[in-house]
Protein backbone atom coordinates (compact mmCIF):
# COMPACT_ATOMS: atom_id res chain seq x y z
CA UNK A 1 0.00 0.00 0.00
CA UNK A 2 3.17 2.65 0.77
CA UNK A 3 3.96 1.92 -2.87
CA UNK A 4 0.32 2.54 -4.56
CA UNK A 5 0.04 5.94 -2.12
CA UNK A 6 3.43 6.54 -3.12
CA UNK A 7 2.68 6.56 -7.15
CA UNK A 8 -0.47 8.52 -6.79
CA UNK A 9 1.47 11.34 -4.91
CA UNK A 10 4.49 11.56 -7.38
CA UNK A 11 0.68 11.74 -10.11
CA UNK A 12 -0.57 14.33 -8.05
CA UNK A 13 2.79 16.31 -7.64
CA UNK A 14 4.59 15.99 -10.85
CA UNK A 15 3.12 17.21 -14.35
CA UNK A 16 3.97 14.59 -16.58
CA UNK A 17 5.29 17.10 -19.81
CA UNK A 18 7.94 18.40 -17.11
CA UNK A 19 8.92 15.43 -15.25
CA UNK A 20 10.91 13.34 -17.40
CA UNK A 21 13.64 12.84 -14.52
CA UNK A 22 11.41 11.65 -12.09
CA UNK A 23 9.14 8.41 -12.31
CA UNK A 24 8.65 9.05 -15.08
CA UNK A 25 11.30 7.78 -16.70
CA UNK A 26 10.51 4.51 -15.88
CA UNK A 27 6.72 4.48 -15.36
CA UNK A 28 4.43 6.25 -17.96
CA UNK A 29 1.51 6.38 -15.65
CA UNK A 30 2.41 6.17 -12.40
CA UNK A 31 -1.08 7.47 -11.06
CA UNK A 32 -2.69 4.58 -13.33
CA UNK A 33 0.13 1.81 -11.65
CA UNK A 34 -0.71 3.34 -8.45
CA UNK A 35 -4.47 2.88 -8.67
CA UNK A 36 -3.99 -0.79 -10.13
CA UNK A 37 -1.92 -1.99 -7.65
CA UNK A 38 -4.20 -0.49 -5.00
CA UNK A 39 -6.81 -1.80 -6.33
CA UNK A 40 -5.26 -5.61 -6.88
CA UNK A 41 -4.10 -5.21 -3.05
CA UNK A 42 -7.92 -4.95 -1.83
CA UNK A 43 -8.88 -7.71 -4.24
CA UNK A 44 -6.86 -10.23 -2.68
CA UNK A 45 -8.02 -9.23 0.66
CA UNK A 46 -11.77 -8.88 0.28
CA UNK A 47 -14.09 -11.46 0.01
CA UNK A 48 -17.74 -9.98 -0.47
CA UNK A 49 -18.91 -10.10 -4.16
CA UNK A 50 -19.94 -6.00 -3.88
CA UNK A 51 -16.40 -5.39 -2.89
CA UNK A 52 -14.91 -7.45 -5.61
CA UNK A 53 -17.25 -6.25 -7.65
CA UNK A 54 -15.77 -2.36 -7.09
CA UNK A 55 -12.25 -3.39 -6.65
CA UNK A 56 -12.46 -5.31 -10.02
CA UNK A 57 -13.75 -2.23 -11.98
CA UNK A 58 -11.18 0.27 -10.70
CA UNK A 59 -8.66 -1.94 -11.47
CA UNK A 60 -10.31 -2.70 -15.03
CA UNK A 61 -10.41 1.35 -15.18
CA UNK A 62 -6.56 1.88 -14.46
CA UNK A 63 -4.99 -0.61 -16.77
CA UNK A 64 -7.35 0.83 -19.31
CA UNK A 65 -6.22 4.62 -18.82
Amino acid sequence: MPLSFWLIAVRLMCRPGKARTSVYRTIAAPGSAGVTLWAALHLLNVGQARAVLLFAVFALIALLA
